[in-house]
């Protein structure tokens, strides 16, 4: 069975549930709309993939069992336990299915496992055995920032809620620092293409169709850069910018500003930022973010910290914040990083806080779990897909820290794992990368001892593009060594005069980099010339693989315009090659972005590129016309 997430308990009996024929789809009393809806997939799943009609109906009471039917049923009364009550049990025989969720939530979970079943089985039939089950985490959640320059389109947040959702996760959250759509001050958005309370009241509409909670994630001290860089707030951060959130670099933008949090005034304007915010959102959480206060204590509250210490006033400000939400009736969620630099004033947050833990290296330190977990907090094991200022994912580095972080937060009781995925440095990154690591953390936060890695890229593979062998993965995992040991967005997007950006992937290494893209490109062009799994993860993972071989090609570059050429023309050509190539997909990568996202930064993507490509025109007119080396004639860009 190729089951994502794989069930805690499996065993298997002769013989085989098959489809026939006026079968039946027996359905429980009460069946609310997830359940209703979950079923009506199942009963499509059998149609599409097993060829028969199942009739929906329902047992009565003195019905014996149905031959053929497929009983569906919650335990009575309910598992009181928010965690266990998500568990179910289904047992498959020649004659029948019984399948009986602890809870509804728990028959819902049932239906998503059954439907994996039929589509992998179909015609085939099913093994007649019995699944018992149950998650290792209450929340699996997945969190997407929209806030680092890119905007995602209404259906792109249902996408990843209904993969979410299939693979049992059950909360959504997006990062705003500024891009949403404010009633009191449009220019906090900072242009058109925010995020809109209507598409807000839509996504919701559709979480709650599949039982996922989508929980409002604000920023609310740190990272407000986007809004604290507008004339007419610049004054209530801690310390000011020194330009226009249009003027920063991503650098600048990614530190972003600090809140003066002694001021009567910032604490107004979050007042705010929460009514006009938290209101649209039925959730009883909300995340206040609150992580990496890099000014605080260092500009307006400089002589407050030095009197009384940084933690203090950070501590004065998150009980504020507790209050701003307990006002809308919901539950605050903070970043743990202050947290664990300042140890000491953890027993003093609100008791009903919860905090989350990140991390996102193969290294971090995930022991860091226990501070939270003795403290009598709840809280949350934060990983990462490891995609951020990446032209595509490191697999590797993020299989390994969605492990780590699923193994140590059950370990000292968390009761959530939340997998991160931030788009640092104008979010170059497409979603396609992203999506082997949103299934594992899913099927982590369900099950955090299997499947292993081979047997989990396996099914991954077989579920987006149906290679049962596992090749795309394999593919990506070779290409991603240099992602693992470098940000290679950051390294495209490099002056070639940076020297520093380059000094992880010496020339063999680059070699070792075209090599693999080479080889990824002809496993994905083998799934284009077939209509097996999604084409627009396929075009996606396609575009991070010629990136990744035309980065090769610029380090090689690079390197060598550091020694003395026996041959300008020659390699004032190949920089030209290269200018022409990249050149040649920035109209795919366009497409790319606006089929998923609103234009929001693009152009200061493609603005990026475009100089890259002059600044190698520009180095191949020195060699060739000069013979000079890059040290007199190369640029100098920031991006």
């Amino acid at each position: 069975m190729l089951l994502l997430p794989e069930p805690k308990k499996q065993s298997q009996d002769k013989g085989v549930f098959t489809f026939r024929e006026g079968m039946r789809l027996l359905l429980p009393p009460g069946m609310e709309r997830p359940e209703w809806l979950a079923a009506q997939k199942l009963r499509d799943a059998i149609a599409g993939r097993a060829m028969v009609h199942a009739e929906m109906d329902r047992r009565g009471l003195a019905d014996e069992r149905f031959p053929g039917a497929i009983a569906l049923a919650v335990a009575n009364p309910p598992e009181p336990d928010a965690r266990k009550a998500q568990g179910y049990r289904i047992v498959i025989t020649r004659d029948c299915i019984d399948v009986t969720g602890h809870s509804a939530v728990g028959l819902l979970n049932a239906l998503r496992t059954l439907i994996q079943l039929v589509r992998e089985h179909g015609t085939a039939g099913l093994p007649c055995g019995t699944i018992e089950d149950e998650p290792d985490f209450r929340w699996r959640g997945f969190y997407h920032d929209i806030s680092r320059g890119k905007v995602p389109k209404l259906h792109t947040y249902k996408f990843l809620v209904r993969e979410l959702a299939r693979l049992k996760g059950n909360m959504f959250q997006l990062y705003v620092e500024h891009p949403f759509a404010f009633r009191f001050d449009p220019d906090i958005a900072h242009g058109p293409d925010a995020l809109t309370p209507e598409e807000v009241l839509l996504l919701q509409e559709h979480c709650r169709d599949r039982r996922v909670e989508l929980v409002p994630s604000l920023q609310l001290f740190g990272h407000m850069g986007g809004v604290l860089s507008l004339p007419q707030y610049r004054h209530l951060a801690d310390v000011e910018t020194k330009g226009t959130w249009e003027e920063m670099t991503w650098s600048d933008r990614l530190k972003g500003a600090t809140i003066d949090m002694s001021s009567a005034d910032a604490r107004a304007l979050i007042e705010k930022m929460a009514d006009a915010f938290f209101p649209l959102f039925d959730s009883s959480y909300v995340n206040v973010c609150a992580d990496e206060t890099y000014d605080l204590g260092r500009g307006k509250t400089a002589t407050r910290a030095e009197k009384e210490g940084r933690g203090r006033l950070y501590l004065e400000h998150i009980r504020f914040l507790h209050d701003v939400c307990a006002r809308h009736g919901k539950r605050m969620m903070i970043w743990g990083d202050i947290l664990k630099g300042t140890p000491e004033i953890v027993s003093e947050l609100p008791p009903d806080t919860i905090l989350l833990n990140w991390g996102y290296d193969a290294e971090t330190d995930y022991e860091s779990c226990e501070l939270f977990g003795k403290s009598g907090l709840e809280f949350f094991g934060c990983p990462g897909t490891s995609g951020w200022a990446r032209l595509l994912n490191a697999l590797d580095n993020a299989d390994l820290n969605i492990r780590r972080y699923a193994a140590a937060a059950r370990k000292y009781g968390a009761t959530g794992l939340l997998n991160t995925d931030w788009g640092d440095n104008g979010h170059y990154n497409l979603l396609a990368g992203s999506m082997h690591g949103l299934t594992l953390g899913a099927a982590m936060g369900w099950n955090v001892d299997a499947p292993n890695r081979e047997e989990f890229d396996r099914r991954w593979c077989a579920r987006f593009f149906k290679d049962q062998q596992g090749h795309v993965a394999r593919a990506l995992r070779a290409l991603s060594f240099a992602a693992d040991r470098d940000m290679t967005w950051s390294q495209m997007a490099a002056s070639f005069t940076d020297r520093k950006q380059y000094e992880n992937l010496p020339p063999m290494q680059a070699r070792k980099l075209a090599e693999a893209a080479r080889e990824a490109h002809n496993v994905l062009q083998g799934l284009l010339n077939h209509e097996h799994g999604d084409l627009e993860l396929k075009l996606e993972l396609m575009h991070g693989v010629r990136m990744n071989e035309l980065l090769a090609e610029k380090v090689m570059l690079v390197h060598e315009l550091d020694q003395p050429a026996e041959d300008h023309a020659e390699l004032a050509d190949r920089l030209r090659a290269f200018a022409r190539k990249v050149e040649r997909l920035l109209p795919e990568y366009e497409h790319l972005w606006l089929a998923r996202n609103k234009r929001s930064d693009l152009d200061r993507i493609l603005e990026t590129l475009n100089d890259l490509c002059a600044e190698a025109r520009q180095l191949a007119d020195g060699l060739e016309n000069e013979g000079a080396g890059p040290e007199n004639e190369g640029t100098s860009r920031s991006t």
